[in-house]
Formats: structure tokens, C-alpha cells, sequence
């Protein structure tokens, strides 16, 4: 879905901002800056491949892809506490049943609005270790237990407005020194119609080596997203300064850079590791996307 809507926003860019001067000027500028982007959009960033194993490893084995050995449970549990801190404890009562869980067939929320994974954590031992949830990878607010205390929590285990935002953000959650063979569970609560729970796959890293291998898998866009957000404010100084105002395809084209580089900024991983507000992240790109169409082709309409 991003890769498509980048392809779009580079069709959208061959009468962008800096390229409406005139015919020559389009005819000099328009095919070196159009390489630049496509050059930008599609260069080979040095990511180690991923090697099989216990699981996926990446990064010379310090990222392991934990798909194996999940196991589920509706509304099985009560925890003993429902305070804001880390460090709340759950107790099971009686016996407990759990069944497989299948990361590539997540479950239905129609079955229940509290469902709790589990699964030991015995695919390596990593110092420095932590726990990386991509972002769409979560629905939607949860807790996170070692054994039976708790080390992270996301959202409000409650209908909330914050609730409906936490599924773009990824979570980094550090791990005890400790952590080899003892047990991870997720409770997640989720008031959407469909969805509960983990839908794709999380990983167990190093902390430096995932925030490495982040800022590398999303630098390119990164780049893209800044150069078209700069294009389109240098296309807005041309316009108020030399045209006054006048020039309309000036105007779309820098609106559609603007709006498109935002839009992909929203998508980048690095900006989350900057801007830590779900809920803004997740307007800006809902509102860059809605102008940006609109945008693109307005610079048509001024050719002959």
C-alpha cells in the first residue's frame, strides 16, 4: 500500500514544484530531478538479508522473528492489579486451557474484547535484549508480562479515543537479563469489530542492533519525504515571491509535494522515533492524504 502510493506521488511529480519556470526550464530540470527521486525511492539501502533458522535471524542472528510456540486464551485471566505502573501481577484460578495461535491467522474480535497470548521465550538468548512489535502489527491496546509481572503497557485496557491510533506506532520493550525460558504474555483489549491481538510477526533483539536495522529499512523514504516536503516549500517562495501569487500550477504542484512528503514522513519509521504522538501521526497522514489528491492534478490544468 505505501510502495503504490509512493509510485503515485512520483507520476504526480513530473510537473512538480521548481519545473513550471517555463517550457525550457521544465525541458532542462525535469529529467535530472525526476532520476533524483526515483534514484532516492528505489536505492539498495545496505539491509543484511535474512538467514533461516530457529526462527527468521537478521543481522548477523541478533534479531530473531518469534513465530513459533504462541499459544491464545479468551478472557481466561484477571489481573490482581489495574494500576498505570509496571510491575502489576496477574494470579490464574483453576484450570486454564490455551490452544495454538497462528500469526499468520489472527483471530476474530467477534469471539471476545480480552484476549491473552503467551509463549516462552526460548528461541536465543540476546544480551541486551527487547521485544520489537512492528507498527500494524498490534490491535489494539495490551499489557506485556513476564511471567506474572507486568513490563509494558500500550492504550487503556477500556474503551478510549487513544485506543483507535495505537496500531501505527511499534513498541521497543526492554527484557530482563534474565528473560531466557521464562514466559511473555500479551492481554489485549479491542473494541473494533474484526480485530484482536498480534497479526503479524514480532521480533527479539538487541536494542542498538533493531534501532540500527530500523533507521536503515526506512531511510530511502525518509530522504524522499523531506526532499518532497523542501521541493514543495521552494515551489511555495517562487510562488509568493516572483509569480504573486498567480501562478496556479505553482500552487498544486508545491501543495501535492508537501502533502506527499508528509504523507510518507507519517509512514517512516524514523519519524516515530522523533515524533511519539499516535494521534497527531495519525491526522497528519489522514489529512496529507486528502490534500494531495486534490493537488496533483492541478498542474495540468494550466498546460496548453
Amino acid at each position: 500500500m505505501r510502495h503504490g502510493f509512493h509510485t503515485h506521488c512520483l507520476r504526480g511529480l513530473r510537473y512538480g514544484p521548481g519545473m513550471f519556470v517555463g517550457q525550457g526550464s521544465e525541458k532542462r530540470f525535469e529529467l535530472p530531478v525526476m532520476l533524483l527521486v526515483v534514484w532516492l525511492a528505489l536505492c539498495p539501502w545496505p539491509v543484511p538479508e535474512s538467514v533461516a533458522g530457529n526462527g527468521t535471524t537478521d543481522l548477523k542472528g541478533r534479531i530473531i522473528a518469534l513465530t513459533a510456540g504462541w499459544m491464545y486464551r479468551w478472557n481466561a485471566i484477571s489481573p490482581s492489579s489495574d494500576g498505570d505502573s509496571d510491575g502489576a501481577a496477574f494470579e490464574i484460578t483453576g484450570a486454564v486451557h490455551w490452544e495454538p495461535y497462528d500469526l499468520e491467522r489472527p483471530l476474530q474480535a467477534d469471539r471476545g474484547r480480552i484476549l491473552w497470548l503467551k509463549k516462552t521465550l526460548n528461541d536465543a538468548e540476546i544480551s541486551s535484549a527487547a521485544l520489537f512489535i512492528p507498527h500494524y502489527s498490534s490491535f489494539r491496546s495490551f499489557e506485556v508480562y513476564l511471567d506474572h509481572v507486568r513490563i509494558y503497557k500500550s492504550g487503556e485496557l477500556k474503551p478510549a479515543f487513544i485506543n483507535r491510533h495505537l496500531y501505527i506506532k511499534w513498541h521497543l520493550i526492554p527484557l530482563p537479563f534474565d528473560y531466557y525460558n521464562r514466559t511473555l504474555y500479551f492481554r489485549f483489549f479491542s473494541d473494533h469489530p474484526r480485530i484482536i491481538g498480534i497479526v503479524s510477526t514480532i521480533y527479539l533483539g538487541q536494542i542498538p542492533t533493531v534501532l540500527t536495522r530500523l533507521v536503515l529499512q526506512d531511510l530511502d523514504i525518509t530522504i524522499l519525504g523531506l526532499f518532497l516536503i523542501f521541493g514543495g516549500l521552494f515551489g511555495g517562495s517562487l510562488l509568493v515571491a516572483y509569480y504573486k501569487l498567480k501562478n496556479h500550477s505553482l500552487l498544486y504542484g508545491s501543495i501535492m509535494s508537501i502533502s506527499a512528503g508528509a504523507y510518507i514522513l507519517t509512514e517512516s519509521n524514523v519519524t516515530s522515533m522523533i515524533l511519539d504522538h499516535t494521534v497527531l501521526q495519525s491526522y497528519v497522514r489522514t489529512m496529507s492524504l486528502s490534500s494531495c489528491l486534490p493537488g496533483a492534478p492541478g498542474p495540468s490544468w494550466n498546460r496548453p
